[in-house]
């Protein structure tokens, strides 16, 4: 059972999508990593801002499925659905 307070898998899928988005993009840039962390910062509170995630309770959130690895899993799979799906829709519009 989730720990009381903690962000619930939906909830913590829908972030880390966004910030592996973001890792994956802050990377495409080939800058100085001290450049890159600035730009990650920024951006990163952006995602916690759009979902209106605290920070403190991300870390703690995440720490936790980190340590429960079958639920990290499960945070994976949507995680993977929700970016297929996405990459579908992306396809289809770029073909019309």
């Amino acid at each position: 059972k989730l720990p009381k307070g903690l962000y619930t898998k939906e909830e913590m899928a829908e972030v880390l999508q966004d910030i592996y988005l973001l890792e994956a993009k802050v990377k495409e840039l080939n800058i100085p990593v001290d450049s890159a962390a600035i730009i990650y910062d920024h951006y990163e509170k952006g995602i916690f801002s759009k979902y209106q995630i605290d920070d403190s309770l991300y870390e703690i959130s995440f720490e936790y499925y980190l340590n429960h690895p079958e639920v990290m899993s499960e945070i994976y799979a949507i995680m993977i659905d929700s970016l297929s799906l996405r990459e579908r829709l992306y396809s289809n519009r770029a073909v019309e």
